[in-house]
């Protein structure tokens, strides 16, 4: 966790259960912390089954980052997706600790890909980015807008834009 004035590790582990092997059932994601304290690492705090990220019963084996929302806060982002129909998409989680738990406090598309159904009117293809914005854009509780810049194809049209997501003390919602 990049904190400038302590260090800490994460990990985050996938419990899975052999009842959970849909297409769309994923593990459940358990969070630990660790802090260096007096030359060694001590755990300070564990949240399990936080969220559930992945298919086929298996976590995804890549996607997880982590950033800081805000001096004191960091956020797991998961970037994950599934196809249906033909359809391809793609979103990113996002986790954080909330009056001391931590649990989702975003999902938001960055892809689709509609390529595959030829009959679906209009050619859909396009991707975005989720960003932590600057320090001096903060919200509610402190944390840190977040800027999606989505580029490409969507319905036919070109759809480059940039969106910002504020937190409005329980999650992220776009700004209007």
């Amino acid at each position: 966790v990049p904190y400038r004035t302590r260090q800490v590790r994460l990990i985050v582990t996938a419990s899975n259960d052999s009842q959970n092997n849909c297409h769309g059932c994923g593990p459940s994601l358990s969070v630990f912390e660790f802090t260096a304290q007096v030359g060694k690492w001590e755990l300070t705090d564990s949240q399990f089954a936080v969220i559930e990220w992945g298919e086929f019963g298996e976590a995804s084996g890549s996607g997880i980052s982590v950033a800081l929302l805000n001096d004191e806060v960091y956020g797991v982002f998961l970037k994950g997706g599934s196809m249906h129909q033909g359809i391809i998409e793609n979103f990113t989680n996002i986790v954080a600790r909330v009056q001391d738990v931590m649990r989702p406090v975003a999902q938001i598309q960055t892809g689709e890909n509609t390529e595959g159904v030829p009959q679906i009117a209009g050619n859909t293809n396009w991707t975005a980015t989720v960003k932590v914005a600057p320090k001096t854009a903060a919200s509610a509780g402190g944390f840190r807008d977040l800027i999606v810049t989505m580029s490409g194809i969507d319905h036919g049209d070109k759809a480059d834009q940039v969106q910002r997501y504020r937190f409005n003390g329980r999650e992220y919602a776009q700004a209007e």
